[in-house]
């Protein structure tokens, strides 16, 4: 059993919290002023304290400063958005942080006794009596160990209603996030407008609720493989290698940071989804092991392409998902191809394998045809993706008219990342060289929209 300190001014509100934490085995003392709070604090002794941010007799932000200079007991603030944002910039110009976990208003019972208990669990062992004079304490350790599993989101995302039924989370640090809403339906546009206006470029949604969101709009999905520990491993060695690739051989300069960012964690997140999928899993296990840069490509054409989406607005989640995913598989068909004659340049292929290799388009079709649960149109983007606008492309040389939208927005991402992506004997562009390339070479080939669009995400 714990020792609460709860500090609130609102005693209706406080007997409720006490009831609550009596529930689950707490002790709690009462302080509806800072003042009773302070002296309670320097002559009692406490497991945590509990304290509501701003009020008439209740100063938060001076019971923080009160507990670092004196205590080394953790605290957890109950706040609304406003005082999180407002705490948030206050604890870039300090030393030491505000609290060791925020809960928003209004209180959930399950959010307060979580906070505590990951506050209690982390300053297990760390003495809570009060400092002898001059001793500092190191509030580091006193961050709880929250699930650092959340996905980027840029913050322009949230103007429409597509995670309503999620709570939203705000980052505090590298691992601590505060949920600003229960559920995106509560998230206002002038609630999301004022925290842009705080310079926040991105909010979060749990890593599990935003793979589930994904879920609900692709098709693509089968068995899961949770249950079968040899895909479940394969699964952790596809994401580990796709963070390597983000890491190793993608670079956000000279590019839109917060839009790469977000599209980044967009790809990640799609990769996770599929690679779920038993079939998907295959798939993507295989690219992971064939040519080192096969991957690496499939990734990268999948960041661009989100990247050129939203650029132009694109939002509708199904549509984003089905570009994520033929443009991550889009070369599927080189799976046929020895790892050695795709590490060989073109020019020194007999005419044979330049015939087989033309077909690759085909036949990665005709295994992504193979799963019930693929969507058309992803089958058709990896047909499509070496179509040109000119008319000259290959398999079916068809005119700008006939190519599907996405596969010309995935056509000009993969020939962006040919230029940009490390490969063996081919030193990378940066990304505006490869766009003066693209104009210099192929600028018929691919479509003038999406082009022009990726010219504007390259800075």
């Amino acid at each position: 059993m714990s020792r609460i300190l709860l500090i609130d001014e609102d005693e209706s509100a406080s007997t409720k919290l006490q009831k609550t934490f009596t529930a689950f085995g707490h002790e709690v003392v009462l302080a509806h002023d800072s003042k009773t709070a302070m002296t309670f604090i320097r002559k009692q002794v406490f497991d945590i304290v509990v304290c509501d941010v701003g009020g008439e007799h209740v100063d938060g932000l001076e019971i923080s400063k009160y507990i670092r200079e004196n205590s080394s007991l953790p605290l957890v603030l109950m706040t609304d958005m406003a005082e999180v944002l407002q705490s948030q910039v206050a604890g870039q110009d300090s030393e030491s942080r505000l609290a060791d976990a925020f809960v928003m208003k209004p209180i959930e019972s399950e959010s307060i006794i979580k906070a505590v208990a990951a506050c209690l669990k982390m300053s297990s062992g760390r003495s809570t009596s009060p400092k002898s004079a001059g001793q500092k304490i190191s509030v580091g350790q006193a961050e709880p160990e929250l699930d650092d599993d959340y996905a980027k989101i840029l913050i322009s995302e949230f103007s429409q209603p597509k995670f309503a039924n999620y709570p939203i989370f705000l980052q505090l640090s590298v691992k601590k996030f505060v949920k600003i809403a229960h559920r995106g339906i509560d998230l206002t546009n002038k609630r999301v407008e004022e925290i842009r206006g705080k310079g926040v470029e991105f909010l979060f949604l749990r890593g599990a609720d935003f793979r589930h969101f994904l879920g609900t709009n692709f098709k693509g999905r089968s068995k899961p493989v949770v249950s079968d520990p040899v895909r479940n491993e394969r699964r952790i060695d596809i994401l580990r290698h796709t963070s390597e690739v983000f890491i190793d051989q993608l670079s956000k300069d000279g590019l839109d940071t917060a839009l790469f960012e977000s599209s980044m964690a967009y790809v990640q997140s799609t990769v996770n989804l599929l690679a779920e999928s038993a079939e998907m899993n295959e798939l993507l296990h295989m690219l992971s092991q064939h040519v080192d840069n096969l991957f690496s490509h499939g990734v990268g054409v999948s960041v661009y392409s989100v990247m050129i989406a939203k650029a132009l607005g694109w939002e509708n989640p199904t549509d984003l998902l089905n570009l994520t995913a033929a443009a991550l598989l889009h070369d599927i068909g080189l799976r046929d191809i020895h790892p050695g004659i795709l590490n060989t340049p073109r020019e020194n292929w007999p005419q044979s394998v330049r015939a087989f290799y033309d077909t690759h388009a085909t036949r990665g079709a005709e295994v992504l045809s193979q799963s019930n649960s693929m969507p058309e149109v992803v089958i058709r983007i990896v047909r499509e993706h070496h179509e040109s606008c000119d008319g000259e492309g290959f398999p079916n040389r068809m005119s700008r008219m006939q190519i599907h939208p996405m596969t010309k927005i995935v056509a000009v991402a993969n020939e962006f990342c040919q230029r940009v992506l490390k490969t063996q004997g081919s030193p990378a562009m940066n990304p505006s060289q490869a766009v003066l390339d693209m104009e210099g070479t192929i600028l018929k080939k691919i479509d003038s929209y999406f082009f022009n669009a990726l010219k504007q995400i390259v800075r």
